[in-house]
């Protein structure tokens, strides 16, 4: 028996004898948390869905100026969209443009070809 699955079993055997949890009450503690960890969430279901329709740099800018306004309760407005515009920006001169990278093209894709 190889060292993961000894590891795993004796990990499943505390569970079993209560020694041990499996940690899901860190997912929900503490509460105070819980509704930034659902927005998050549903954020990147979002990101995962939309990024077909806005491409990848639009949605990477939406989703990363999103996720920091949760994350900062709204606070440093001016800083989180300079720095979702700096990392969106970024990801398309060195993804796209750089490395021709094959992601989801939407109208600052489109728009950024017939430029360059």
């Amino acid at each position: 028996m190889s060292q993961e699955n000894t590891t795993a079993v004796r990990n499943a055997l505390a569970v079993i004898r209560g020694e041990a949890d499996l940690g899901m009450h860190r997912l929900t503690e503490p509460v105070s948390y819980l509704g930034r960890r659902i927005g998050l969430l549903a954020l990147t279901i979002a990101f995962i869905f939309f990024v077909d329709y806005g491409g990848f740099t639009i949605t990477t800018f939406i989703f990363l100026s999103l996720a920091m306004l949760i994350l900062a309760r709204g606070q440093n407005l001016k800083l989180i969209l300079i720095l979702s515009a700096t990392l969106a920006l970024g990801g398309y001169f060195l993804f796209i443009w750089a490395f021709e990278t094959r992601f989801h093209e939407g109208p600052f894709e489109r728009l950024m070809d017939m430029v360059l």
